[in-house]
């Protein structure tokens, strides 16, 4: 506290448990409600000044990044990068999958997703706070997004899945290893399989693939003969128990996936798209 002398009030949300009133260093501990209190009292002059001055080419926020040697740097992100950024990004998926609507296109206002990735970081920021106010706030989208937060401990613990078979996200964004920690589950289950229905579920996963094959870049799209009986008796089902029946677009980045994660998946009819960027091109390239 001694060393942050450019701080002076730190306001905390839960201050049960919390006796001081200040710290060593001179910063003072106010509760949520005590700040909004405050706020009440004071004029929207200053802010309302401060709005107007603000230039599209301004610092927007600093995002910290991973791509640093020593100590951490952050990168400052004007307003225009992240304006144009969140345009991009969601009408790039607006087109592809749709907004607004469910997973068969069916009109649907609310859109979902759970947030449990650093919000410091660029792909927390943009996919957790920027892309759904961004959504939100365009007419055109006819729609509304809730976020819901994770469980500080459901990536630790594997109970992620929890949240998914609760939430049941409409988008949904995992790193490499969180979609590996799935598959690996998956494939324990799958190994106690035998009989008619491992016979059944290896033809039905065939279909799967061959449609994934058909959907990288210089594909047809097409979807091979019965893909929509395997859709019925085997991927309905995998996505029901995973909680990504009504995902839409799920997708991957901050790190290399194996191609043998991205086939595994593929299989059972869920599409994960791979993401590549910087932070400091706020995102997505």
């Amino acid at each position: 506290a001694d060393q942050v002398k450019d701080v002076n009030t730190i306001v905390v949300w839960n201050t049960v448990g919390i006796t001081e009133t200040s710290l060593p260093g001179g910063q003072a501990i106010v509760s949520w409600p005590e700040m909004i209190k405050t706020g009440q009292d004071q004029s929207d002059t200053a802010v309302d000044q401060r709005l107007a001055n603000i230039r599209p080419g301004h610092c927007c926020c600093l995002i910290y990044t991973s791509g640093t040697t020593g100590m951490p740097k952050a990168v400052m992100v004007s307003h225009d990068n992240i304006y144009f950024e969140a345009s991009c990004v969601m009408g790039l998926i607006g087109g592809s999958v749709g907004n607004g609507l469910d997973i068969n296109g069916v009109p649907d206002n609310e859109e979902r997703l759970i947030s449990y990735l650093p919000l410091s970081h660029v792909a927390g920021m943009m996919v957790d706070i920027i892309c759904p106010v961004a959504l939100t706030a365009n007419p055109k989208n006819n729609c509304y997004t809730v976020v819901h937060f994770a469980r500080p401990y459901d990536l630790k613990l594997g109970t992620l899945k929890n949240s998914l078979q609760s939430i049941q996200p409409t988008f949904f964004i995992g790193v490499p290893r969180v979609w590996e920690k799935i598959s690996e589950t998956m494939k324990a289950i799958g190994a106690s399989i035998t009989g008619v229905k491992k016979k059944v579920s290896t033809t039905m996963k065939a279909k799967g693939l061959a449609h994934w094959r058909n959907m990288e870049m210089g594909g047809s799209g097409a979807y091979p003969c019965c893909y929509g009986l395997a859709e019925k008796i085997v991927f309905s089902k995998v996505k029901g128990n995973l909680g990504l029946d009504c995902c839409k677009f799920g997708f991957t980045g901050a790190a290399p996936i194996m191609v043998d994660t991205l086939a595994y998946f593929g299989q059972l009819g869920i599409q994960i798209n791979e993401v590549y960027g910087m932070s400091e091109c706020t995102g997505a390239c």
